[in-house]
């Protein structure tokens, strides 16, 4: 939605690429990477994995198996834009619906650099506050904290016993979308 409501505005095109925002610093390994467009982002259909496929990621996802934390804490804007710079994408793929959790952060990600401000803060402005929402938001207050559910382990993460109670995960500006 926030997408569509910045194309409405004229602030971003549908076919802006990731190399269009990230501007000539923004050189990949991999031609594509660059040329992945913000629709091809919000529709799935980048080429993106769901995961970064690293080494990093391998090691937070073993951790959560024991813990319950955030798999995806140790990805930061700089982090993301070099797994956007060195991944190499499949591309046959390219066009295909593939879910991608790195495709949705980066969406945000790159919405929030075009216009100049948090993503919460483009939330708030442009979906929150006309769909009066209000009590939404990326960073809870106190009273939105008590209220929130508590977590609680059950398949997954699998070292954990049943019923045992997890923290709720917190995101980077790369991952927050």
């Amino acid at each position: 939605l926030l997408l569509f409501r910045m194309i409405e505005e004229g602030i971003v095109d549908k076919n802006e690429t990731i190399g269009d925002i990230l501007g000539a610093g923004f050189k990949p390994e991999d031609e594509n990477a660059a040329k992945i467009t913000l629709l091809q982002l919000a529709s799935h259909s980048s080429g993106l994995p769901r995961h970064p496929l690293t080494i990093k990621l391998l090691y937070t996802l073993s951790c959560f198996l024991f813990t319950g934390n955030n798999f995806y804490d140790y990805i930061d804007g700089g982090e993301g834009i070099k797994y956007m710079s060195e991944i190499h994408l499949d591309k046959e793929q390219i066009g295909k619906y593939t879910y991608s959790n790195i495709g949705v952060g980066l969406l945000g990600y790159l919405l929030a650099k075009k216009a100049g401000k948090p993503l919460e803060e483009l939330l708030r402005e442009k979906i929150f506050i006309p769909l009066e929402m209000g009590d939404t938001a990326i960073t809870l207050d106190d009273e939105q904290k008590r209220r929130l559910a508590i977590a609680y382990s059950g398949d997954q993460p699998l070292f954990r016993f049943r019923n045992t109670p997890l923290e709720p995960w917190k995101f980077t500006s790369f991952t927050e979308g």
